[in-house]
């Protein structure tokens, strides 16, 4: 807690002393991001006396507690509403008042998060479906293409978390990045599927083909056609380039 005040004391005819502090207080403020960038923080601001208890200072809020000169211009949140409570505490040596201002709600804009997480990583996924419409013999351009939307995604995770203080549970950007991830690595896991795939369909249909058997020379010459000629010679189909085979009847 760090602060710094200004006072003004003010003594009446009638005994009052007006005493006015003017304080600026940077109070510390617990986060819960678990739904970050949907997130709304509460915070609680507690004002007591150091050395007095109840028997000698009473606390007590005016019938307007919380003014505000101007309203509050955030880059990241928007405040939404504050409740007051008075409160008396027991401590060993009495009662102490307390001043409260229970809860300052703060709503995160979460605009800057859509144009620079949700839009990118989106279109990312959209890009990595590119590989889909490919040949599934194009494997060169399919790899390029999942693997740099992989390590797009992942280098956009890491911009983003490094602007946020490390927490050990799971927020709602962790969900959504993951989820990406996933689906571009599905998309390296059908490339492989395809590819295993498409290697097995090949080998297969090589095994199947038969070479054709060499016919011997001989077989084809006593296979192919023969005519006798009026001389009384068989012979073979004139018609065939091959050799002749003449018999004498």
């Amino acid at each position: 807690l760090f602060y710094h005040f200004q006072n003004n004391t003010y003594v009446f005819q009638n005994g009052t002393v007006w005493v006015n502090y003017r304080m600026s207080v940077k109070a510390p403020c617990d986060l819960d991001l678990r739904t970050f960038p949907f997130d709304s923080q509460s915070c609680m601001l507690i004002f007591e006396s150091y050395s007095h208890n109840s028997d000698e200072v009473t606390l007590k809020w005016m019938d307007e507690a919380v003014t505000l000169m101007k309203p509050i211009q955030l880059p990241d949140f928007d405040l939404v509403y504050y409740t007051t409570k008075n409160e008396t505490m027991l401590y060993p040596n009495g009662y102490w008042d307390q001043l409260q201002v229970i809860i300052f709600v703060f709503k995160r804009r979460y605009g800057f998060y859509i144009l620079q997480a949700y839009v990118p990583t989106y279109l990312t996924i959209i890009v990595s479906w590119v590989g889909f419409c490919m040949e599934p013999k194009a494997l060169p351009a399919r790899t390029t293409v999942g693997v740099s939307s992989l390590l797009a995604l992942t280098f956009q995770f890491g911009n983003i978390l490094k602007n946020l203080p490390p927490v050990s549970y799971i927020k709602a950007m962790d969900v959504w990045m993951l989820g990406c991830i996933t689906f571009v690595f599905g998309t390296m896991v059908e490339l492989a599927f395809v590819c295993y795939t498409t290697r097995c369909f090949d080998g297969n249909l090589t095994k199947s083909i038969t070479p054709r058997k060499k016919i011997s020379r001989s077989r084809r010459l006593f296979s192919e056609p023969a005519f006798l000629n009026p001389n009384g010679v068989c012979r073979k189909n004139s018609l065939s380039p091959r050799g002749n085979l003449s018999l004498f009847l």
